[in-house]
């Protein structure tokens, strides 16, 4: 008869230590996820707020150039690509010839709605008789 050898020394991982490598592996995974979802929602948004920042300096331009000499205020509604904006124009009396120029541009976005406001003075070109 033979013998059979029980003390075999078997060279392996245990189901204990494939089941714990398994859960630290899947706790590092989701923390390193949860940053790449923070970081692609705030990529989002500051690409709203820096077009909303673009679209203001566009107006701001055309007010400079005397494309908006109107009293009171306008609203307009500008697409750029996949994204709208509400922007707002509020021109008032300012000192001397002056003018005051607010302007709003607000993001129509489903997410987080970024908003950019500025204000300027600019000067009234005096009409001749």
């Amino acid at each position: 008869m033979q013998r059979i050898n029980v003390n075999r020394k078997e060279s392996g991982l245990t189901l204990i230590e494939v089941l714990a490598s398994i859960v630290i592996l899947s706790i590092v995974l989701i923390s390193f996820s949860s940053l790449l979802l923070q970081s692609t929602k705030h990529t989002k948004y500051n690409k709203e707020k820096l077009t909303a920042v673009q679209v203001a300096e566009d107006i701001v331009a055309k007010i400079r150039n005397g494309d908006y000499s109107m009293d009171g205020e306008t609203k307009a509604y500008i697409s750029l690509g996949d994204e709208k904006f509400e922007v707002s124009i509020h021109i008032s009396d300012g000192p001397s010839n002056l003018k005051l120029a607010k302007i709003t541009v607000n993001s129509l976005a489903k997410t987080k709605k970024s908003s950019f406001e500025t204000e300027m003075y600019f000067e009234v070109d005096k009409v001749s008789p």
